[in-house]
């Protein structure tokens, strides 16, 4: 029985020996995966950021686009009034 006992309690010594590493190296893999994760997510974010600040860019220039092409047609459009104004001046002299 007492040999029974050592053996089993060295193959406790010597599971606890091989365990203890495998552990500490399992937790570091784990920490390592979770660094990496959360680096591959901020570059992703700040390439969604640039995207999105460069759509926002896109818009507004798309926006004065239109808008000066408003105003350029306001403009023509006064100058029409201001034709059609004369004409019908000049016809009921």
């Amino acid at each position: 029985m007492k040999g029974i006992d050592q053996v089993f309690s060295k193959l406790v010594a010597i599971d606890g020996l091989i365990f203890l590493p495998l552990t500490i190296i399992l937790v570091g893999i784990i920490i390592f995966a979770a660094w990496r994760m959360i680096l591959s997510y901020r570059r992703e974010l700040q390439d969604e950021r640039n995207s999105s600040k460069q759509d926002r860019r896109d818009f507004l220039a798309t926006l004065n686009e239109l808008k000066n092409g408003f105003m350029t047609m306001s403009s023509d459009m006064k100058r029409i009034e201001d034709k059609v104004n004369e004409i019908e001046r000049e016809v009921r002299k």
